[in-house]
């Protein structure tokens, strides 16, 4: 199914970025459908007189979902370190009517966006991207311009690569698959991460950021190769013309120290019966206390090529010394994949540290409740209820259902959450929640069997 998650304003406390750009190696090897280009509308610049912050080139195009971008590249020309960049911009129909809203619905003739990288070191670069929907409106001329930035006290740079980029063309789609490295004897915070396509004259044609990457980073030449780590980003199509890529990011010294006392390890993978990827596994907290665990998985090829990321943020709270199964099955690019490609491909998994916690939740194990499978050998329903048998009143209650097979390996794994009812702060001892989630085996499961379920009350921190 595909559905967009785009980051189309990077807002997140992106204070303290500058970006790194790798333009790219990988030509596009095939051309996607014709993209839109609109008239720009000639706007008055608000830039400050002795800045060289420079919008170097826009376009737009309308994506698969009707949505109307406009994208483009900013570059920072001055001698200076800058960031809170503000752009504004407006959107028009053909009578020259705005086509943009504030929060509260209004008309308005321009709104600010931001790009995103939004702290600038000189000569580095940033893409922006701002989309509205295209189904009820006919979009005919943009106007990007730049409005104002501050001078940035922001952290020194710290020196890495972009390696083992593969460009892949998904549908109408394209996705940037690779790995960042670092290159620098500190251990590194990759702050932010964004991907763009070009077309032969360097035009920014379509642009994206990321949140699915390797955020901490070891010192250079770790020996467990924890000085690299994958991204991947999407970026919608169809876009016409595309000829390379390119990746921004920015990398500074970590400031803290991540807890990596947490062990990951695959158990294997499978398709279901829709050709989904499933690659299952089990993390175990080695640590002192407890946390919330996420990892982050890449499949490569025999030339260390990245085919596809994934990530995921593990529903339970471990204690030390307990492990959890995991399924990652939101892998992107490997639907398009031959199967010489996936057969073949190696697979790794490791903790996604930035995502990985501490944490201090009351947790609770409860144990009376009842299940009821259903299904056949493409998709399972497992649903029942569990009853709040602690003392505690509890903020939620987590549910995870592991299957396996004869020989009991995992066979399929996957979690909900129960929350009080409506009108209510908690599930209070006594009452009984109700459960219900999907699970999807191997493709031609005959039968579930061998299914067990825990469940874990979260009470106040």
């Amino acid at each position: 199914m595909n559905t967009k998650s785009k980051i189309s304003i990077f807002t997140a406390v992106a204070t303290a970025l500058i970006t790194f750009a790798c333009l790219g190696g990988t030509p596009a090897t095939s051309t996607p459908a014709e993209s839109t280009e609109a008239p720009i509308i000639p706007t008055e610049q608000v830039l400050p007189k002795d800045g060289k912050l420079e919008i170097t080139n826009t376009s737009s195009y309308v994506d698969a979902f009707n949505d109307y971008n406009v994208v483009g590249e900013i570059v920072n020309n001055t001698n200076k370190v800058i960031e809170n960049v503000t752009l504004s911009i407006a959107i028009t129909d053909a009578s020259g009517a705005t086509l943009l809203k504030d929060d509260d619905d209004n008309p308005v003739e321009r709104l600010d966006i931001w790009p995103y990288i939004t702290v600038l070191a000189p000569g580095a670069s940033t893409p922006f991207n701002y989309y509205i929907s295209a189904d009820e409106v006919q979009p005919a001329a943009y106007d990007v311009t730049l409005k104002s930035y501050d001078p940035s006290s922001a952290p020194r740079l710290n020196e890495f690569d972009i390696q083992n980029v593969q460009t892949n063309f998904v549908g109408d789609d394209v996705i940037i698959t690779g790995e960042v490295v670092n290159l620098s004897p500190e251990q590194i915070d990759v702050e932010a991460l964004a991907g763009a396509l070009l077309d032969e004259k360097g035009n920014v044609l379509a642009a994206n950021s990321t949140l699915t990457y390797a955020r901490y980073l070891y010192p250079t030449g770790d020996l467990d190769g924890r000085d690299r780590g994958p991204f991947i980003v999407k970026l919608f199509g169809p876009i016409q013309n595309v000829n390379s890529w390119k990746v921004y990011a920015r990398s500074v010294k970590s400031t803290t120290v991540p807890d990596t006392a947490m062990d990951v390890q695959l158990t294997g993978s499978y398709l279901d019966a829709y050709g989904t990827y499933h690659l299952l596994g089990t993390v175990t907290n080695h640590g002192s206390s407890q946390i919330k665990a996420a990892v982050i998985s890449d499949l490569y090829n025999a030339d260390q090529a990245v085919l596809d990321v994934a990530s995921l943020n593990i529903p339970t709270y471990l204690n030390t010394g307990e492990s959890v199964p995991f399924d990652i099955n939101t892998f992107q690019v490997l639907s398009s994949l031959t199967t010489e490609d996936t057969s073949s491909a190696k697979t790794m998994a490791r903790p996604d540290l930035y995502w990985t916690y501490a944490s201090d939740y009351e947790i609770v194990p409860l144990d009376k409740s009842t299940l009821k499978l259903s299904g056949d050998n493409s998709s399972w329903t497992a649903a029942g209820t569990i009853t709040n048998t602690s003392n505690a009143a509890l903020n939620s209650i987590t549910a995870l259902i592991q299957c396996r097979d004869a020989k009991d390996q995992l066979l399929a794994v996957n979690y909900t959450s129960m929350y009080p009812v409506e009108g209510a702060t908690s599930i209070q001892p006594g009452e009984t929640a109700e459960f219900s989630m999907d699970l999807y085996p191997p493709a031609d499961t005959e039968q579930l069997n061998n299914c067990n379920m825990s469940f874990q009350g979260i009470g106040a921190e």
